[in-house]
């Protein structure tokens, strides 16, 4: 059964006839319903993810990491010229993050200063539910003028931060914000306000900020999340946050089709890959079982195909999910969604043959 079960793993195109729509749970009579020979798209996606990440975790989790490593030779080797240029050099927080030029941001300025180490990331013209990101490292204090520009021009109207500014005595990202409420920040051209913050959970702040062009007068507001407590270079200690905030950006874009959301952590590869990874299988299963059509095995194998997801991230930002943690982070994170819709738990228990906090076995 388990060799069945992994066989519908591959690297398949995600299905292309998921509808865009708001997802709501089913209801207990609707789950009651169900015939037991026609599984839900839960269900499925739920048992397929159970026996794959025990398969990943046995013999020494030998399985994953061949999985994760092959990705390795997936990698795409575009130009960075834009990146490298000695203009734009000192713009860029690392010098082995860089945006492909074939789909790197660009930002008005005098004389052909378009520069800003951020990436588009979107889905194929053909794949629905559709996604689009920008994927961009914390900017510097000389780029924070740059980055509300790139806010502002790209009508972004969702910007989610996956970093402190300090982590283990190294500055990870400039202050681009303040924290408090009625508190105003010029940057450039641009004057930011922060007009309300809530706490959405004890790991997430919600902040909303008005960002204004000071010539124009124009204001755009931005709702910022900040999740706070995730490690650099680790994962959380519970999938829990960031699947709620996962949730949440699937409310606000429900209203909005191809809305493209900012996300970034300091290099802008590692953690907002990993969020957007999990992101993109999620709205995937969401739409499915919105839709209400009957869904296969093959079809929700496809869906939750991660391997898959980081190569089509990783052929438009280098790096995308960028340890081997993380990547089996993704893994639980979908698994424990699964697991709760599922009605089988609360969502956070540790898979068989995984260390104590549900993460991979560090060697």
């Amino acid at each position: 059964m388990l060799r069945a079960v992994l066989s519908l793993f591959g690297c398949a195109k995600p299905p292309a006839a998921f509808k865009e729509r708001n997802y709501k749970p089913e209801s207990e009579d609707a789950k009651t319903e169900r015939s037991p020979e026609q599984p839900g798209v839960f269900e499925l996606a739920y048992s397929l993810l159970k026996a794959k990440t025990e398969a990943l975790l046995a013999n020494d989790q030998a399985l994953l990491s061949q999985e994760y490593n092959s990705l390795l030779d997936c990698d795409v080797l575009e130009t960075v010229e834009a990146a490298e240029h000695t203009n734009n050099a000192g713009k860029n927080r690392y010098v082995n993050v860089l945006p492909f030029d074939y789909n790197r941001v660009k930002i008005s300025g005098e004389d052909g200063q378009d520069y800003i180490n951020a990436s588009l990331v979107q889905s194929a013209a053909n794949e629905s539910p559709s996604w689009c990101y920008i994927a961009a490292q914390g900017p510097l204090a000389s780029t924070v003028d740059d980055f509300w520009r790139m806010v502002f021009e790209n009508n972004c109207s969702i910007l989610i931060m996956l970093t402190r500014t300090v982590e283990n005595n190294h500055i990870k990202c400039a202050d681009y914000f303040n924290q408090r409420p009625g508190e105003t920040a010029k940057f450039g051209a641009y004057r930011v306000t922060t007009t309300d913050v809530q706490e959405v959970s004890p790991d997430i702040t919600k902040r909303t900020l008005q960002l204004e062009l000071c010539t124009t007068q124009e204001v755009h507001e931005v709702t910022h999340y900040h999740y706070h407590r995730w490690p650099d270079f680790g994962v959380p200690e519970s999938t829990e946050p960031i699947r709620r905030l996962v949730r949440i950006l699937w409310q606000n874009r429900s209203s909005c089709i191809q809305q493209t959301t900012v996300v970034h952590c300091s290099a802008g590869i590692g953690r907002t890959g990993t969020l957007m990874a999990i992101d993109v299988i999620l709205r995937r299963l969401w739409a499915m079982a919105e839709q209400g059509a009957s869904s296969g095995p093959a079809e929700v194998s496809a869906a939750v195909d991660l391997p898959a997801v980081v190569h089509s991230l990783r052929k438009q930002r280098k790096g995308m999910v960028q340890t081997l943690e993380q990547y089996y982070f993704c893994y639980e994170a979908v698994l424990h969604e699964m697991q709760e819709l599922t009605g089988r738990g609360s969502g956070d228990s540790a898979p068989a043959n995984s260390s104590g906090n549900g993460h991979i076995i560090a060697h």
